[in-house]
């Protein structure tokens, strides 16, 4: 996901999945919800300094938000310049 407004949602369902999803300043949320075998949550920030929240079930850039499920088995997050 990349240049979303709105929401978007996103189901792993069966097998395994990888969601890829980058804030780009628009706002928006997604919401993810992992599947049934190991599912991969990647967030990557942008070019600028990013203040980004974490919560067990929420990722957070100013007014965008990614929500996912505790069926999503690993996140990982990459803030670019923002480190």
């Amino acid at each position: 996901m990349n240049g979303w407004t709105g929401t978007a949602n996103l189901d792993g369902a069966a097998n395994t999945d990888i969601f890829n999803v980058i804030f780009n300043g628009t706002g928006g949320t997604v919401n993810i919800t992992g599947g049934t075998e190991s599912d991969t949550l990647n967030v990557t920030g942008t070019s600028g300094v990013d203040a980004i929240g974490v919560s067990a079930t929420a990722i957070t850039r100013g007014s965008e938000t990614i929500n996912y499920t505790v069926a999503t088995e690993t996140v990982a997050i990459d803030a670019l310049a923002g480190r």
